[in-house]
């Protein structure tokens, strides 16, 4: 089951977060929640929790959706390893974690985790790494559905050029083991 949603095309380097979060307000609030970049940028800078490199972090965006009034399940993994950057970035979104601890799932989990949440009608929110282990790119993009018995594939809206995609179950899962952590959330009414 995929959901049919109003794409938007990232205007900030750094704001794929908040773009994936003004599809999903769209989607849940279509009536009240328009997307204009002006909407963008002022989702950008209120929740303004960036770490060093501007990556959002996904406190953050759990903050934001449970200030609008949505259901949220953070979920989290995390094995063991080390790494300057990735370690600073998980530093600062523990740190936020304090008043949404009711909504975190530290656990280790797989893309039928994922799946279930679709199924059951709510977006996910995935960060993945488009660089490598040692050189992050982290990017948030915005599950909608899943299809295919044989040839399994994810359905996502990717905020960097505003479009619906497909992606493999398997690069999916490569895409969002970062070196030593994996996350999702999930939202809906």
């Amino acid at each position: 089951m995929t959901k049919i949603i109003q794409t938007y095309k990232q205007t900030r380097e750094n704001s794929c977060g908040p773009s994936c979060i003004l599809m999903a307000m769209h989607y849940f609030q279509p009536s009240s929640f328009q997307i204009t970049q002006a909407k963008e940028h002022q989702i950008h800078d209120k929740i303004g929790s960036h770490d060093l490199e501007g990556n959002t972090m996904p406190s953050a965006i759990c903050k934001y959706l449970l200030s609008q009034k949505l259901k949220v399940k953070y979920y989290y993994s995390r094995k063991e390893g080390s790494n300057v950057f990735l370690d600073a970035f998980l530093k600062r979104d523990e740190s936020m974690r304090n008043d949404i601890k009711s909504i975190f799932y530290e656990k280790d989990f797989t893309i039928h985790h994922i799946k279930h949440e679709l199924n059951v009608g709510k977006l996910v929110f995935v960060p993945i790494n488009l660089g490598n282990e040692h050189n992050f790119i982290l990017h948030w993009i915005l599950l909608i559905g899943h299809q295919g018995l044989i040839f399994k594939s994810m359905v996502y809206a990717d905020p960097m050029d505003g479009e619906i995609k497909l992606i493999s179950e398997k690069k999916l899962n490569r895409l969002m083991n970062i070196v030593y952590v994996k996350a999702f959330i999930s939202v809906g009414k």
